[in-house]
């Protein structure tokens, strides 16, 4: 599982990466063209931050719910054979 929950976190970084340098490449102002002079910024409400976490893919989302009903349904059946033990 632990194999899974990496090669899952190498390609969200990946991913995240890919985003990112997209994200760069279309904010930076071309060399042709100048730099639009910035206008001055109208009274507006804050809009909420976005979230620093990455966007995922729907495999991506289902692999990581999978993952984690996994883990708590194993949690689940150690708590119920302690209490086996305990109880006897």
């Amino acid at each position: 599982m632990q194999r899974v929950e990496s090669r899952l976190r190498g390609e969200l970084q990946q991913e995240h990466a890919a985003v990112h340098a997209a994200v760069v490449v279309d904010e930076a102002p071309s060399i042709e063209e100048p730099a639009p002079e910035p206008e001055p910024p109208l009274r507006q409400r804050r809009s909420p931050r976005p979230s620093s976490t990455p966007l995922l893919s729907d495999y991506q989302s289902r692999a990581i719910e999978a993952l984690l009903l996994l883990k708590n349904v194993r949690g689940a059946k150690a708590r119920a054979f302690r209490r086996g033990l305990s109880g006897s």
